[in-house]
């Protein structure tokens, strides 16, 4: 059956690129990204050398077709009420999006002034029309100067270098996806690196310590203070990689994290969760088999009512029905803008 998306005349395109990306370390991807936002959600593709669009499905719808929702967050919904849930995520999402912004205008201009927060807060709240319903602008400005503390706390103790910041990948699978960070870390790694012990009755014999080595990692930004521990974050983090070593199969990435603020008092600290390795790889290929069936039964097309009558007249003829493909296809690329890709707002 097609999904209908009543919409406008005319659905908002734009070329996707990411917020920062270092061409010396990574070289840039040979197809260009676009996404379309219709009343019903986003989707994104890529055009062949015909104008012919591929469609791609968020990793996060994706999953979401495959993997159940907690019970504990079933249940949360249920208390408050599915509205209410509703708008209480979608406020959330919206600050999300900004501490996603903020840290990585810290790498990208390596300095931060926390006092200007209150500006940023103040002037992001009015561009999105924001009415916040559960938080306060105050709350904001106070969660955000420390998430953002926690974060340069972070790049400190890890010595973190970006190579690449929300930078957005699609797989032959049929999934895209948005990665918050690629980049080295220095990492505490213990082993035996030609140390030994000076004295007792182990002298001479090779001692373990701890060395700083130098890795590769994705690492994905969550806005909550709950911690990262469930299943759906875990795979989500495994996708991202398959879409990096796919589309960079020169770079093998060695670590995979969860990075998430803390509400701390008097030091800067923050959540950093190891999930290397965390998922079976044979239930992730499984799934992306279950989401590529049931996407296949979707048929994506808008609603377009349009025309003009005097009175009198039947308007038989107002209502037309076309595909996403074919509306992608008429559309004339060379005039699209290109935009830095971030956090998506919500729709």
């Amino acid at each position: 059956m097609a999904n209908i998306v009543p919409t406008q005349s005319e659905l908002p395109i734009e070329q996707v690129q990411a917020i920062y990306f270092d061409p010396l370390a990574l070289r840039e991807p040979s197809y260009k990204l676009y996404r379309i936002n219709t009343p019903k959600g986003r989707y994104y593709y890529t055009l062949n050398a015909l104008g012919i669009p591929t469609l791609y499905i968020g990793m996060t719808t994706m999953l979401a077709y495959v993997i159940p929702k907690p019970s504990g967050l079933m249940k949360w919904m249920s208390d408050m009420g599915y509205e209410k849930s509703q708008r209480y995520m979608r406020e959330k999402a919206f600050y999300g999006t900004l501490m996603h912004t903020e840290t990585a205008n810290f790498c990208l201009n390596k300095f931060y002034d926390l006092d200007t927060v209150d500006k940023v807060v103040s002037d992001y709240i009015f561009k999105n029309q924001l009415v916040l319903e559960f938080s306060t602008k105050e709350q904001w400005i106070e969660d955000l100067k420390k998430d953002i503390a926690g974060w340069i706390q972070f790049c400190f103790d890890y010595n973190f270098r970006p190579i690449a910041i929300e930078v957005m990948l699609v797989h032959p699978d049929g999934y895209s996806g948005t990665l918050d960070y690629f980049g080295y870390m220095d990492i505490p790694v213990t082993g035996f690196w030609g140390e030994v012990y000076k004295s007792g009755e182990r002298k001479d014999q090779p001692k373990e310590t701890k060395k700083l080595i130098t890795q590769k990692v994705i690492i994905d930004l969550k806005s909550t203070r709950k911690g990262t521990g469930d299943e759906e974050k875990d795979v989500q983090l495994e996708g991202y990689k398959k879409l990096f070593e796919h589309n960079f199969p020169e770079h093998i990435v060695e670590k995979l994290y969860n990075w998430s603020p803390k509400d701390w008092r008097t030091k800067p600290t923050y959540t950093l969760n190891d999930k290397t390795d965390s998922v079976d790889l044979e239930k992730f290929d499984a799934w992306v088999r279950v989401a590529q069936v049931e996407l296949m039964k979707k048929d994506p097309v808008f609603a377009r009512i349009t025309g003009k009558f005097k009175m009198g007249e039947e308007p038989a003829n107002c209502y037309s029905e076309m595909s996403i493909i074919d509306y992608i296809t008429q559309r004339d690329h060379s005039t699209i803008k290109s935009v830095a890709n971030q956090e998506d707002l919500p729709l």
